[in-house]
């Protein structure tokens, strides 16, 4: 085997295709395991590495033929190309490659001008642009929340007086046309405007500036924004020196599959913008990959761009055969689906990883790594850590696996860990001892590192039990000095399971790719319970104020541009997954088997209706009033003939005398 990263999920997908269209009987065979070559999962369940050999034997009319395939495909030697920069939007996508075209190269300098033409031209194009930007900031509100926000910034500075009339002056003094003064101004340092500091405009202005800049550059230049369409149907990924925000609203969402810029930063609005889109983005890409790009665009190169690890890969011969559904998959999770959240599953072993895909889960939204660490004497090591959690994300084939760091402590607290705690078993638990204990947690950590470094899926690190920020920016600095040494920049969750948390959420986004609210644990905790006792109210998921905190958070994070999953018990039941729907997650995962039952559910219902029972059921005092509401629901529903499985007629009573029960045991 030595095709670059061994029989990962790309090679394994190319034998699949080869062998079905031959029709020929293949198997092959690595040490004592072999595999149908017609099945994905059995090929990545051989394990292969670069090096590692392989028995092939091939049956049927084709059988030379499939043999020869199947050989160059194991044997490949790719001219693989990577370009490594920094990961700003999370997420991995695959589409062909598109040159961002810079306005620079639109505009023109005549000879003779007629200054007052000139100057009715620019106003003209400044009128447009006004309008355009109020046209776009509506839609954007609409879909991408406060980050929308960048655009009033734009929209303003064709108001801004200062600006006009540096433009104008540089038409009358210099001679100037309308295109080249309006690219002097958004390009060179000029005077300082109301809004800046002493030494010139700030970055953030900068940005402004050149966004204003190219729109009104286009305009005067007639190329307008339908110009950014690509000659390509299908997933296209946006490369360029640098890219603007609104450059990014104005592509269609389905086609934008990523984007990589030349120059940009994590705070930069255009990186702002492609968070909320759910659009993953590179920056801080050689310039050499431009020329490699322009070079071949009319072949239409295939690229990925992969924002955990800050990646472009340009591949051509590895990535050939992708189709749109690929792409999908590779894509980061989009704030909503056709139909409700994205369903991903909980799963802690192998077994349970390929059960949850056949039943239709996208990927694994929470594995319990843990369960490695207990019922033993000693922890286990880095490489035994490392075997272990590479054979799930093997499980996976390519999709996505969110390893949660080991929640110990609480009711998990293994013998080797008793000497820290004494009889106070509720000392620390998750991030709070990882944070304090960095020998158990670096060699932890490692292991993950490892995992997402060398398995084709695609990897999230999420962080349990965070009660402080301290704890929280400890296991970060803990992760990436790891992550950097390995070379990996996998996408970080924060796990929302603490009240602290949920009312700290704010000042714990910064560091997250991604929030994870354990809506189980957050609803017991916040009515003073634990975890072997249980709450002290019935129905803590449903109590109004327990929603209305899963409610803020998802708000908090979905305006700062961070999706939002909900895990845990309460994200699988009906009617709670149509509430947290309605709240506005963007995925929920459950138990595999109740992958289905929720699917129907979420295609039986209607977006606005659920979304109008949510605001009705989060502004409410007390939780009869929510069981009430909701069982009108139900009943309406029911007239309407649509019935939601698992959430049957006096579904309320039942549930509340389980929950006495249960508390009172």
């Amino acid at each position: 085997m030595s095709a670059p990263g061994g029989l990962h999920a790309r090679t394994a997908a190319r034998i699949v295709q080869a062998v079905r269209r031959l029709g020929a009987r293949v198997t092959i065979t690595h040490g004592d395991r072999a595999a149908d070559a017609t099945s994905l999962v059995s090929l990545l369940g051989l394990g292969v590495s670069v090096g590692g050999r392989v028995r092939v034997v091939v049956e049927g009319d084709e059988a030379e033929a499939a043999l020869e395939q199947v050989r160059a495909l194991l044997t490949a030697s790719r001219q693989q190309r990577i370009y490594r920069g920094r990961g700003v939007a999370p997420g991995v996508g695959i589409g062909r490659g598109v040159i961002a075209v810079d306005v620079g190269e639109m505009l023109v300098t005549r000879g003779w001008l007629d200054h007052a033409a000139e100057i009715r031209r620019l106003h003209q194009a400044l009128a447009e642009a006004r309008a355009q930007l109020e046209a776009l900031e509506v839609w954007a509100a609409r879909a991408i929340g406060q980050a929308s926000s960048v655009l009033y910034a734009e929209r303003a500075l064709l108001d801004n007086a200062v600006w006009v009339e540096l433009l104008e002056d540089s038409i009358r003094n210099q001679g100037l046309s309308a295109e080249a003064a309006v690219w002097a101004a958004s390009r060179q340092p000029g005077p300082v405007l109301p809004s800046t500091a002493g030494d010139g405009p700030t970055e953030g202005l900068r940005e402004v500036l050149r966004d204003v800049g190219t729109r009104v550059g286009r305009i005067l230049t007639h190329r307008q924004p339908d110009a950014l369409e690509s000659p390509y149907e299908g997933p296209i990924v946006l490369v360029g020196y640098q890219v603007s925000p609104s450059e990014l609203l104005e592509w269609p969402r389905e086609q934008l599959a990523g984007v990589a810029t030349v120059l940009g930063s994590a705070q930069s609005h255009a990186t702002v913008v492609a968070r909320a889109l759910r659009v993953p983005m590179v920056v801080g890409i050689d310039a050499e990959m431009l020329a490699t790009v322009a070079a071949e665009v009319d072949e239409g190169l295939l690229v990925r761009v992969d924002g955990g690890r800050g990646q472009l890969v340009i591949d051509p011969d590895a990535l050939e055969e992708v189709t749109d559904a690929a792409v999908e998959r590779w894509r980061a999770p989009s704030r909503v689906e056709a139909k409700g959240p994205i369903l991903w599953a909980n799963a802690d072993t192998p077994d349970e990883v390929r059960r949850a895909l056949d039943a239709g889960a996208k990927g694994i939204g929470l594995t319990r790594t843990e369960r490695l660490f207990l019922g033993r004497d000693v922890p286990p090591d880095e490489e035994e850590q490392y075997q272990a959690f590479r054979e799930l994300a093997m499980a996976c084939g390519g999709r996505r696996l969110t390893l949660r760091l080991a929640d110990l402590g609480g009711d998990k607290v293994p013998p080797y860990l008793v000497p820290l705690f004494g009889i106070d078993s509720q000392r620390w638990r998750g991030a709070g001892l990882l944070a304090r204990y960095p020998a158990l947690a670096v060699p932890h950590l490692r292991a993950l590192a490892r995992v997402a470094s060398t398995v084709a899926s695609e990897v999230t690190i999420m962080v349990p039990m965070v009660a402080t920020r301290a704890d929280w920016e400890a296991i970060l600095g803990h992760w990436h000095e790891v992550a950097g040494a390995l070379g990996v920049a996998t996408r970080v969750s924060l796990l929302v399971e603490t009240p602290s948390a949920a009312l700290d959420i704010a000042e714990l986004l910064p560091g997250a790719n991604e929030v994870a609210i354990g809506a189980n644990d957050l609803a017991v905790l916040l009515f003073g319970g634990n975890r072997e006792r249980g709450s002290v109210v019935v129905l803590p998921t449903l109590q109004p104020v327990a929603l209305r905190l899963v409610a803020d958070v998802t708000r908090r994070a979905r305006d700062a541009g961070v999706p939002v999953t909900v895990c845990g018990e309460a994200a699988g039941q009906l009617p709670d997954a149509l509430l947290l729907w309605g709240i506005g997650v963007d995925g929920l995962s459950i138990a595999p088997d109740r992958v289905p039952i929720v699917r129907q559910a979420l295609e039986a219902v209607d977006g606005a209706e659920v979304r109008r029972v949510a605001r009705d059921v989060v502004g409410m005092r007390d939780v009869r009033e929510v069981l009430a509401r909701l069982e009108r629901w139900r009943r309406d529903l029911a007239s309407r003939d649509i019935t939601i499985k698992d959430w049957p007629e006096g579904w309320e009573g039942r549930s509340i005398a389980h929950q006495e029960f249960d508390s009172a045991r």
